[in-house]
């Protein structure tokens, strides 16, 4: 029913793209006779809004949307848990005024409250946010059906857009080693900024196919962080999420991946845009170049 609403507005809307508490068989999780249900995430501003404007509290539709982690009319970061006591529960009262109000279930905190790390967010942590939300804004006009922009994709449709935003999260969340379950890509990808209030954390490999609809939404802010950098051509958006001494995003994915996951999908026609591909192609030859440089450099310092 939830996946039947979004589709209403947004004409290309996939259930990979849903967020998933219990997800629908069919996107690579085991059967369960669970009933599916969508995984709820909130706005703090939106909440205290409704709260300050007299008007009912409620869950905004686009909330539900797996890329979407951050609202994009208060450029804030949107919550599932309570900051307070970190429950994932919430239930709804009414306040004197009669007005419903959202409530944490266990500390009866009210969820409008937002985090300290949030509100104390300096500026370099607004401009990576921003870089983040300018992906999400993106992906959600291709989910509605229209272009992305050519500036910045060039010669990629919306499908195409979908395409490799859903293929890399799951690269990213694979365990290519098996040694461990937080051996995966997703954890070169490292910004606290990201991921405000919390301590750095691996994150372990997917349970499924699509990490991006049944991940928790620190997870799938990470993972949009990471593809945020990896497809924008512009490299001021990897150091602005990664640090100015970081090397490109897309050199990053390249070598900590295995080379046979990238190539499924260069090989499946139109599956991913001819702009990416030769973007990826030529950070495999600069890998290359840097290796083969450095193996002469080593050589050379024998011999000496």
């Amino acid at each position: 029913m939830a996946g039947n609403a979004l589709r209403r507005r947004y004409k290309a809307m996939r259930k990979e793209f849903v967020a998933w508490l219990y997800p629908p068989t069919g996107i690579g999780l085991a059967t369960s006779s669970v009933i599916p249900c969508v995984r709820v995430a909130w706005c703090n501003r939106c909440l205290a809004e409704d709260l300050a404007n007299a008007r009912p509290a409620y869950f905004r539709q686009c909330w539900a949307l797996a890329p979407q982690t951050f609202c994009h009319k208060h450029r804030w970061p949107l919550e599932e848990r309570c900051n307070i006591c970190g429950a994932y529960n919430w239930t709804v009262i009414r306040t004197a005024t009669n007005c419903v109000r959202l409530v944490c279930g266990e500390c009866w905190r009210p969820l409008e409250r937002s985090m300290r790390a949030a509100l104390d967010a300096p500026s370099s942590m607004l401009d990576a946010w921003d870089r983040v939300i300018a992906l999400e804004a993106e992906i959600l006009a291709a989910l509605s059906g229209r272009t992305p922009d050519q500036f910045r994709f060039n010669f990629t449709s919306g499908a195409q857009l979908l395409n490799e935003v859903d293929d890399i999260a799951g690269i990213l969340c694979r365990n290519y080693w098996g040694y461990t379950r937080t051996n995966i890509p997703l954890n070169a990808f490292s910004c606290p900024a990201i991921t405000p209030g919390y301590l750095p954390q691996d994150f372990y490999e997917s349970d499924g196919l699509h990490p991006l609809a049944t991940g928790s939404i620190r997870k799938r802010r990470s993972l949009l962080g990471a593809i945020c950098a990896i497809l924008d051509p512009d490299p001021t958006t990897g150091r602005t999420l990664y640090g100015p001494e970081s090397r490109p995003s897309i050199e990053e994915f390249v070598s900590t991946v295995e080379r046979a996951a990238i190539e499924i999908h260069i090989s499946a026609a139109d599956r991913w845009s001819p702009s990416f591909i030769s973007r990826l192609n030529g950070a495999r030859r600069a890998l290359d170049q840097k290796r083969k440089v450095s193996k002469l450099a080593a050589i050379w310092s024998l011999r000496r």
